[in-house]
């Protein structure tokens, strides 16, 4: 079973109750549902009764060579949300994707919504969701149920640490590659640095940790949060002075307390 999304679908439907549509065929300068999906896909649909209040919002399953639209699951509608008792007339039915499974948009920038669906508008998560990225702030707005999470190519960065370890890094990328200076730092001792960064507000979640370089396991990396910034500090948790450029991986996790 396939989920997809077809243009210029409009069909009527003369039918009553709650029962599945018995479509009558497509209005002059449109397509039916059944040239479009095959039995077994699900369709996001619309039906509506003009001249009342009744209408129905959900998704569908295509039966009976295209025929039959059975209300599957609804997602809005008239009636609380549940199925429509629909009473006569001639009831326009479409294929429109709702706005709950769509993203929004966060109005900053060139915002882009980008969708979980292929060239041929075949659906290819089950969540059915888009997401959006903002270009301005770089950040992921919405992100579907199931699938990876992470940042596309073109928002991290790398910096490089002069100096000393206590010397400030300057990166304004959400995520990045921070290469700290060599100078040594003694057995069981901790420093502290600021990681000056644009895109990091008071109470987000700024993920360190060491991925390369210096002795594996002998660091402890945490962050805390300021508005442009991020104060990192790293641990030595050996008993001997360690001096060694070390590869922290930084990453900025947009957080929320409600």
């Amino acid at each position: 079973m396939t989920q997809r999304i077809s243009d210029r679908i409009l069909e009527t439907w003369t039918g009553t109750g709650t029962g599945a549509l018995t479509l009558a065929g497509a209005v002059t300068g449109f397509v039916t549902f059944g040239s479009q999906y095959a039995d077994a896909d699900t369709v996001f649909y619309v039906i509506e009764n003009p001249g009342t209040a009744e209408w129905e919002i959900g998704e569908g399953t295509m039966a009976s060579s295209g025929a039959s639209l059975q209300r599957t699951t609804q997602i809005a509608s008239s009636n609380a949300g549940s199925l429509v008792n629909f009473t006569s007339g001639i009831k326009l039915v479409f294929c429109n994707p709702p706005a709950i499974r769509l993203a929004t948009q966060t109005g900053q920038g060139t915002d882009t919504a980008v969708p979980f669906y292929d060239s041929r508008g075949q659906l290819t998560s089950n969540a059915g969701f888009l997401y959006s990225v903002s270009t301005s702030t770089q950040t992921v707005q919405h992100i579907r149920a199931t699938g990876s999470l992470g940042y596309p190519v073109g928002t991290g960065g790398l910096a490089t640490q002069l100096t000393s370890k206590s010397t400030a890094v300057v990166l304004a990328k959400i995520t990045g590659e921070l290469t700290t200076h060599n100078s040594s730092l003694p057995a069981n001792t901790s420093v502290s640095f600021i990681y000056t960064n644009s895109l990091i507000a008071a109470g987000d979640h700024v993920l360190v940790s060491h991925i390369s370089g210096g002795t594996v396991g002998a660091y402890n990396a945490n962050a805390l949060a300021a508005a442009g910034s991020a104060t990192i500090t790293l641990r030595n948790l050996t008993t001997s002075t360690l001096g060694e450029a070390l590869v922290l991986k930084a990453t900025v996790f947009k957080a929320a307390t409600t």
